[in-house]
């Protein structure tokens, strides 16, 4: 099997961020992108320039908020638009969710509910689209081809995923339900691409601008893959413009090592896939 590099990456805006997305494209040699976090209609998703970067496209999008997407120069068939059997939010199906074969490997782009509060009815309803996930996946990955879930899961599987777990005592992330819903989404033999990071002197984990957590501390994002080990590579040295989330984007790579430190987001059968360099 040929070689192939696959991504995870919340843009936060497409299309306020597209002139750093297509040079990143273009110097990382990524070949699948799963994206979360359009932020615009599909109308207003900028398919021409990215199919004039060598990528098909798929998106599921309708207006400023959410929305997700996935880019392919290995081919993109049989895409599937939403989570299918996912619960509304105010009886809206919001655009979290989207899956295609792009090239030997099937592939999901996923934005998980915030929560936003453990009372909130957010979070009941995060609770909801974990379960319709799992049992999607568990559907999807019932075929032959290798596959993985990436994307943005809003969920820190341990107290090792935060920067300070003191800060989050009684929010949302970090809640037993909310674990153990990852952990079943995480179960069936997968691998997690991106374990929690090993900070040491040297390594700058972003956080988000504005948010609690100070600029260079704390992290944001987490993938996993399903056969043999797979490692991550967070790039740290792209920065988007202000506004920009800090999350990096997340390169799994199969067939060679173990994990490397990371967090991101992703899960599935381990693919038979090899580095590029």
């Amino acid at each position: 099997m040929a070689a192939m590099r696959i991504a995870t990456y919340n843009v936060n805006s497409i299309t306020a961020r597209l002139p750093r997305l297509l040079a990143w494209l273009e110097s990382s040699g990524t070949d699948v992108l799963c994206i979360q976090e359009t932020k615009c209609t599909a109308e207003q998703f900028p398919a021409e320039a990215l199919r004039e970067a060598g990528y098909e496209s798929a998106v599921n999008a309708t207006g400023r908020w959410n929305g997700v997407a996935l880019l392919s120069r290995v081919g993109l068939t049989d895409v599937v638009t939403g989570l299918p059997g996912g619960p509304e939010y105010d009886g809206v199906e919001e655009p979290r969710a989207i899956s295609a074969t792009c090239g030997p490997v099937r592939l999901w782009s996923v934005y998980v509910p915030n929560g936003r509060e453990v009372e909130h009815p957010h979070y009941a309803y995060k609770l909801a689209w974990l379960e319709a996930l799992r049992k999607a996946v568990a559907a999807d990955a019932a075929g032959t081809l290798p596959f993985a879930v990436l994307g943005d899961f809003n969920v820190a599987p341990t107290d090792e995923d935060v920067w300070d777990p003191a800060l989050f005592a009684g929010a949302t992330h970090v809640t037993p339900a909310e674990r153990a819903a990852l952990s079943a989404l995480e179960g069936r033999g997968w691998a997690r691409f991106c374990p929690a990071p090993q900070v040491r002197p040297g390594v700058h984990l972003l956080g988000l601008p504005g948010a609690a957590l100070p600029q260079e501390q704390g992290h944001a994002d987490r993938p996993d893959l399903r056969q043999r080990p797979v490692h991550g590579r967070r790039q740290g040295q792209l920065r988007g413009p202000r506004g920009a989330q800090g999350q990096g984007r997340v390169r799994p790579r199969a067939g060679r090592g173990g994990p490397r430190p990371l967090t991101g987001g992703g899960c599935g059968r381990r693919p038979q896939l090899t580095t590029k360099g």
